[in-house]
């Protein structure tokens, strides 16, 4: 699961939990994320790779921007670690702060004691602000064109109207 805190736009925090093959949005509203709109964004965030290492320790937070940080990041899933055969959940939160002085990146770290500071790419932040909106299966209407034996077109005037239909052969 995913759970993305904004501290920039509070209300666009959001939750993604595993629903079957789908996902669940959570957060200012529920509802089911197909799975397609799903692994762009899970895939970009679970794959972080840092552009480079800052700093060994953020000993002054504000110096990275972890005082007011942009987001936070926490991803649980679980995994098998040999000789175990039972899987263990595992948590893992990335906070992410202030930009860079060249405006590309933004500053990260793991959320632990002492955690090393890095450069993570701006693509990683732009993922991570995903509006839960953009996420939502935008299908307004999903018919069977073979089984529509009748369509009515009412404009706005009433006399420009007409309606299509199917023969008997259903052409």
């Amino acid at each position: 699961s995913l759970e993305i805190a904004r501290k920039d736009v509070p209300a666009e925090g959001f939750t993604l939990a595993k629903d079957g093959s789908d996902w669940k949005l959570g957060g200012p509203f529920t509802a089911p994320v197909p799975f397609l709109n799903a692994q762009p964004l899970v895939t970009a965030l679970g794959e972080l790779t840092a552009v480079k290492y800052q700093s060994l320790t953020a000993d002054n937070a504000t110096e990275y921007g972890f005082d007011k940080p942009l987001l936070t990041l926490k991803i649980a899933y679980t995994e098998k670690k040999p000789p175990a055969t039972d899987e263990t959940p595992v948590a893992k939160a990335v906070v992410v702060g202030g930009l860079t002085p060249d405006g590309a990146g933004r500053y990260a770290k793991l959320d632990t004691p002492n955690a090393p500071v890095f450069v993570v790419p701006g693509a990683f932040v732009s993922a991570a602000q995903t509006p839960p909106l953009d996420l939502l299966d935008r299908a307004l209407l999903l018919l069977d064109p073979t089984k529509v034996a009748k369509v009515r077109v009412a404009p706005e005037k009433p006399e420009d109207a007409f309606t299509l239909s199917k023969d008997a052969a259903g052409k």
